[in-house]
């Protein structure tokens, strides 16, 4: 017996509802401030810039975080995307942390220039106190 395909009387409809996943609003104040922060061009190179969360190297002992969750959104730092997070020499990429702070300087030491660029004490917006005498290369790591 030979069977012959059902044929539909009307087509399918394609759905035209949306899934979208819902995310807190970020605050007015704190995009501003990354506005400004990635105005101001690679705290390294000069060239275009992406912000980056410090985080790790030399933020350890100063940031109260858990695992896996990235601190305040008031400390953040402008990287060109290739020491950021694209390429060899990412602090986010196959660097790492220890060996980008030894060769470009502690997260740190920029975030503390990036706050005197930009005129805001981002240390107290995010809850913390700003450290004093920070060096710009970890301990003994750079000659």
């Amino acid at each position: 017996m030979k069977r012959t395909p059902i044929k539909r009387k009307t087509p399918l409809k394609a759905s035209t509802k949306r899934i979208s996943v819902k995310r807190p609003k970020r605050p007015a104040e704190i995009q501003r401030h990354w506005d400004a922060v990635a105005a101001l061009r690679c705290c390294i190179t000069g060239r275009e810039a992406t912000i980056h969360h410090v985080h790790g190297g030399s933020m350890i002992g100063l940031l109260e975080r858990s695992a896996g969750k990235k601190g305040s959104d008031w400390l953040v730092i402008p990287l060109a995307p290739e020491l950021h997070s694209i390429g060899g020499q990412a602090i986010d990429g196959s660097m790492g942390v220890k060996a980008w702070e030894a060769k470009y300087g502690t997260q740190l030491y920029w975030l503390s220039i990036t706050a005197d660029r930009i005129g805001v004490d981002i240390f107290s917006k995010a809850g913390i106190v700003r450290p004093t005498g920070i060096p710009k290369y970890p301990t003994g790591e750079h000659a």
